[in-house]
């Protein structure tokens, strides 16, 4: 009998330990952060992988979501895939230069924002700062894509994903769209040949060199008629003019559909550098 009772008790917790960890839920928090540059007070979400353990150092993914959605819809699309991966997630509200956060189309106010949100990360959270990736869709893919070249050391890899190169090329092809077209000119302040300089600060072409010298994943549908697939050839052929680190394309069958992307090939991909 004390043979039984001894062998029944250790399982019984074994099984135990085994549900409790299984059982474990991502859980989101909010994060509070001060703006640097006009000291408005902010928020972004992270969200806590369910394996998460604060005494270890953690990846983070900083998500960067498209035009007309805000931070919790980038969560929602992004939060599973980074849980599969044991990662850290940040998303956050970014502003524009003019108008708000969902139309902010690379302003340079957006980009600090991405920056500020994650450094304020950095201060309050375990994070493996090796391993810091940044992941636009998008309006984001410009946004994620400015940040990555005027912040590059920020990050250990890159994914722009259906992404926006240049906002000048954007607005020539989205001039019947609407609301496209009249949110780009509100939020650059007019056409191209009226605010030409907002829209040269609105491209990723110029610094195309900076995106070469990172591991980057360059994503886009065949098929897209919201941005058109030369967006991603233009980048695609400066970037291989500068003997990129690691590059690579991946090219999807579809539109301009997010559900279309297989996101755990673009974490698989990023995830393997470390800075």
């Amino acid at each position: 009998m004390n043979h039984s009772k001894n062998f029944v008790i250790p399982c019984l917790i074994v099984m135990l330990s085994v549900w409790s960890g299984a059982a474990r839920a991502a859980e989101t928090l909010s994060v509070s952060y001060t703006s640097s540059l006009d000291n408005a007070p902010l928020k972004a979400l992270l969200q806590l992988p369910g394996s998460h353990d604060p005494d270890a150092p953690t990846p983070l993914l900083v998500w960067v979501q498209g035009m007309y959605t805000d931070a919790q819809y980038g969560m929602n699309y992004a939060g599973a895939a980074a849980d599969r991966k044991g990662w850290l997630v940040m998303t956050t509200d970014m502003r524009g230069k003019r108008t708000g956060g969902k139309t902010n189309l690379g302003a340079q106010r957006a980009q600090q924002d991405l920056i500020d949100a994650l450094d304020q990360v950095l201060d309050d959270y375990n994070v493996d700062r090796d391993r810091i990736y940044l992941a636009g869709i998008s309006m984001g893919g410009l946004t994620g894509g400015l940040t990555l070249e005027n912040f590059p050391d920020k990050f250990a890899a890159g994914a722009l994903l259906m992404g926006i190169s240049d906002l000048k090329d954007w607005h020539e092809e989205e001039k019947s769209y609407e609301p496209i077209n009249p949110d780009i000119l509100r939020e650059c302040g007019g056409t191209p040949q009226e605010a030409p300089e907002e829209y040269a600060t609105r491209s990723l072409f110029p610094k195309a060199p900076v995106l070469a010298d990172m591991p980057l994943l360059i994503c886009h549908g065949r098929g897209d008629t919201t941005v058109y697939p030369s967006h991603a050839e233009k980048l695609i052929a400066l970037v291989l003019k500068h003997r990129p680190t690691d590059l690579y394309v991946y090219w999807f069958d579809g539109g301009h559909a997010e559900n279309e992307i297989d996101v755990d090939k673009v974490f698989d991909f990023i995830g393997r550098f470390a800075r």
